[in-house]
């Protein structure tokens, strides 16, 4: 899919999506305790990328995590900012963030990276883990997951400290 046409298929049913999908009530409880012990080791600013309805973005601000959501799904932005009036939430692309090089200490990139093609994307977690230890940041743990009934999934906890 193109850009275009990822944003206009969210645009059209950010509503839905945030009924469904944008409440850490949700989240499998695995997934909950696995970013709690990731945000515990940060210390600096963070960008959840691809935030949606801002549910990540939110439970991370309370404990304490210096963030902001971005997303360039305008819809998601304004029910993020209407949910969590608290947090700060811009329109953003993950490709231009707009913060310098070396400025973050983690982002959380909650299933937003699915929507690159290909091309822009590692062909495998020991590439990306590469990338991201080239990048100034140490890979603390590799997970990959196959829930029943749902597709694979793999995460990589990684901060700048």
């Amino acid at each position: 899919m193109t850009d275009a046409q990822v944003l206009h298929a969210y645009a059209a049913r950010a509503a839905e999506y945030t009924s469904v999908l944008g409440a850490i009530e949700d989240m499998h409880e695995h997934d909950l305790r696995r970013i709690e012990r990731w945000a515990g080791e940060i210390r600096g600013p963070v960008i959840d990328a691809g935030c949606g309805p801002g549910h990540w973005t939110d439970y991370l601000h309370k404990r304490g995590v210096d963030i902001a959501g971005v997303d360039f799904v305008p819809e998601f932005i304004e029910i993020a900012r209407l949910r969590f009036p608290e947090v700060l939430f811009r329109v953003s692309s993950v490709r231009a963030l707009d913060v310098a090089d070396g400025g973050l200490s983690g982002v959380l990139a909650w299933y937003s990276l699915i929507h690159l093609v290909p091309a822009e994307l590692p062909h495998s977690l020991d590439q990306m883990s590469r990338l991201l230890q080239d990048a100034g940041f140490e890979v603390l743990d590799v997970e990959t997951r196959h829930d029943a009934g749902r597709r694979p999934h793999a995460a990589i906890a990684a901060i700048r400290r």
